[in-house]
């Protein structure tokens, strides 16, 4: 199978921040349903590691990410319990909540500012796709609104008390599960990354909180078309992807009409907006789920090749109609993002100066997943 792997004034504004102005409300599970949710990640997780396997079978054809649940089953995963469920290879390095403030204080001295944006685990959105640990029925019926995963809720409580901004997708996401029979699902059924769809979710609360910003300025007329297309993927989940049966994906893809075509954009080096984070922000851009292979991609930057033009980038820029700069790593949204900006920045010295906003994208399960860790990165080289 192929591996994938300034203190607020008040604290109203905190709590603002961290759900995002104007993001639906979730609701925590009761917190016996919540203990016997981690429960279940823990006992999948440890029974897919015993069948030495990274996927885990659950209801109606969804396949789920064996590290993702173990992530959901280790509760906190900052301060002191950090080096305990981290697999950092550097155990110092093990807490991203130091790391995140760090870049946050590096840019704040910039003039730059900065949204953290992780994206929900997938088995937090689909409860109800995962099997019951001893195999037959779901455990977790669909639930409307409500929320499984209390450790990141609160670590986004955590960040926003520490000045950090955050935006969590998880109220929205849930609440679109409400039209996924006519719109599709939010992740991909086979796959670790969200659809085209859950891209949208993203775009759309990311683009509210930059309107919001003294800097933005509405463009006097769309600059940006977009046009629909299916695909069909075979996930990175699906251990034998030539006999597997293939699901099908609606783009919205994204780009300049010219002469009658719809040419796909690409990162604009002198755009404000800077996105950058892990391959949950190259999806449906720079790759389709399924086609990627991490061991082959080289360490360093990665603009956008692939013309899908349907990814998170894409999105933004049509919700904007602004153009965006990316900056991705596969599989390293915790720390090689990060060296890899201060690398441009090293080569650029006026490259940072043109940035407005840093959205920091990446799968929440590079908390704990990433071998990296989070290591404390200077800007300035």
């Amino acid at each position: 199978m192929r591996k994938t792997i300034f203190i607020l004034a008040a604290a109203v504004v905190a709590s603002a921040w961290a759900a995002g102005d104007d993001q639906p409300a979730s609701r925590p599970a009761d917190s016996r349903r919540a203990e016997e949710f981690t429960a279940l990640c823990a006992a999948l997780a440890a029974r897919a590691q015993a069948a030495d396997t990274m996927t885990v079978a659950g209801a109606d054809g969804w396949l789920f990410l064996a590290g993702e649940l173990k992530f959901l089953a280790v509760g906190r995963f900052w301060g002191d319990r950090a080096k305990v469920v981290s697999r950092a290879n550097d155990r110092e390095s093990a807490d991203p909540l130091p790391a995140i403030i760090d870049f946050k204080k590096q840019l704040d001295k910039l003039g730059i500012e900065l949204i953290v944006v992780p994206v929900p685990p997938k088995a937090a959105i689909y409860p109800d796709k995962l099997p019951a640990a001893s195999g037959g029925a779901q455990a977790f019926p669909a639930a409307g609104a409500v929320r499984y995963d209390p450790a990141l809720a609160e670590f986004h409580k955590v960040l926003a008390e520490n000045g950090v901004r955050t935006l969590d997708l998880s109220a929205a996401m849930l609440k679109a599960r409400a039209a996924d029979a006519a719109e599709g699902p939010v992740f991909c059924r086979t796959d670790t990354h969200w659809t085209p769809r859950g891209c949208r979710i993203a775009a759309d609360a990311i683009a509210g909180q930059i309107r919001l910003c003294r800097w933005y300025k509405k463009p006097d007329k769309a600059v940006f078309a977009s046009t629909r297309q299916a695909v069909e993927i075979v996930g990175d989940l699906v251990d034998n992807p030539a006999g597997a049966k293939k699901e099908t994906i609606d783009l919205l893809c994204v780009g300049v009409e010219r002469q009658g075509k719809l040419e796909p954009l690409k990162a604009d080096a002198k755009s404000p907006i800077l996105l950058m984070g892990d391959s949950m922000c190259l999806v449906w851009n720079m790759f389709l789920p399924g086609e990627q292979d991490q061991t082959t991609q080289p360490r360093g930057l990665r603009p956008s090749t692939r013309p899908a033009g349907a990814g998170l980038a894409d999105l933004l820029a049509l919700e904007l109609q602004t153009p965006v700069d990316l900056l991705a790593a596969m599989g390293g949204g915790a720390t090689q993002a990060r060296e890899d900006l201060a690398d441009r920045a090293k080569a650029d010295r006026q490259y940072l100066a043109g940035k407005k906003i840093v959205i920091w994208c990446f799968a929440a399960r590079a908390f704990t997943l990433s071998f990296d860790g989070w290591r404390i990165s200077p800007l300035n080289r």
